[in-house]
């Protein structure tokens, strides 16, 4: 899994794309071309330079999905919970499915 803690204090986005009409080099930057920008960072291909540019917006998608994960699974714990302790019975399939919803090894924990 990605440590996205490594990432605090980035240089925040959104970042643009700068390419010198003269010379071809390619810039990564904090602002737009026609304000006052710092390099981010110059690249020599496309590919990269489009990567790199999205960068702030892929580790946003990250955290919100990390975050959408992790509340996910606090509703399937108290859908779990709720289900176990009124009174319905729980089978080895039961067991197995809330377990691989909740990324638990449900087998491992048994023994």
């Amino acid at each position: 899994m990605i440590d996205t803690d490594k990432y605090e204090g980035h240089t925040e986005g959104p970042w643009d794309i700068i390419e010198c009409s003269t010379t071809g080099k390619i810039w990564i930057t904090d602002g737009e071309e026609d304000t006052a920008w710092t390099s981010v960072a110059e690249v020599d291909n496309h590919k990269n330079m489009n990567l790199i540019a999205d960068s702030p917006l892929l580790l946003a998608e990250v955290k919100r999905l990390r975050e959408e994960l992790k509340q996910t699974r606090e509703s399937l714990w108290w859908c779990y919970d709720n289900y176990r302790f009124d009174g319905h019975p729980m089978t080895d399939v039961d067991w197995n499915f809330i377990g691989n919803l909740l990324g638990a090894d449900m087998e491992s924990e048994e023994e």
